[in-house]
């Protein structure tokens, strides 16, 4: 998980439970009367809802022991952050938002409370996001290895930073492998189930968007879809190696399974790539 509230964290201020800086934090925020609002915000994705309930709890509560001192509702806002975590595993949303809802009000019941706070503000990124979207590229070549293969593709951690920057945490895209044609591509005796690492076009070694994925044998301008491709993806798109932004489509199937598909972005212009590097 990628943490932002350790004690090193360049976020925010930490918040002991008791003890002198616990007690400086509150001196400081009731001096200053444009303090109307908390902050807390536990991580970026990879934490359970008892994580982040229980980093509400300590924000509620300190809180309520700022409005008590001050002798009225001075905090009246709290922003508790997102940091829902992402199901890499399969299509379905878990957690959902509506069991971090029933753990908040098991929790923190007086979140809910309309006396307590006059607003409650989320910031959900991933969790909203990222499985409204998948990637694909068509298989660009392929080598092999002891036991396996490796198949190059149209993108690498320009696009999934965390994938290759960030090997084995929580962010393991779902790798679906097709025929050129758009074919769902099946094993069979001549093009059996190997190990695959799924790698990108720039030049270093950990460009590398999955390890040792059980496909059947890739070969050239086969199509391979990286799911739950909606969130940090585009978003932390890099200009290591000059490589343009991809285009991005969006579709609507009819009731009669017809597919209608609308260009959303076009495609970067190799003259926009290189405009980045102009004086």
């Amino acid at each position: 998980a990628l943490s932002v509230s350790t004690g090193k964290s360049k976020f925010g201020i930490p918040c002991p439970a008791e003890g002198d800086e616990r007690n400086k934090l509150i001196t400081e925020i009731l001096k200053r009367d444009w303090i109307t609002g908390l902050h807390v915000h536990t991580g970026s994705g990879g934490y359970g809802l008892k994580q982040l309930c229980h980093g509400v709890r300590v924000a509620v509560d300190l809180c309520l022991e700022l409005n008590k001192l001050s002798g009225k509702k001075k905090i009246s806002i709290l922003d508790i952050g997102g940091g829902l975590s992402v199901n890499y595993k399969s299509n379905e949303i878990s957690p959902t938002f509506y069991e971090y809802s029933a753990e908040l009000q098991r929790v923190t019941p007086e979140l809910f409370d309309k006396n307590m706070f006059d607003y409650v503000i989320t910031e959900f990124g991933a969790a909203l996001h990222a499985k409204f979207a998948w990637f694909a590229s068509r298989v660009e070549y392929t080598k092999s290895y002891d036991g396996g293969r490796i198949a190059l593709i149209h993108a690498g951690s320009d696009l999934f930073l965390r994938a290759c920057y960030c090997p084995g945490t929580f962010v393991n895209h779902r790798i679906f492998a097709y025929n050129e044609d758009g074919t769902e591509l099946e094993a069979s005796e001549s093009r059996p189930n190997l190990p695959h690492d799924i790698a990108g076009p720039l030049c270093f070694a950990g460009d590398v968007v999955a390890h040792d994925v059980k496909l059947p044998e890739l070969v050239p301008n086969d199509i391979i879809v990286i799911a739950d491709a909606g969130a940090n993806s585009f978003s932390l798109k890099t200009t290591h190696c000059s490589r343009p932004a991809p285009p991005v489509y969006g579709y609507t199937t009819d009731n009669d399974g017809k597919i209608s598909f609308v260009t959303l972005k076009q495609k970067q212009e190799i003259k926009n790539v290189l405009g980045l590097w102009e004086s």
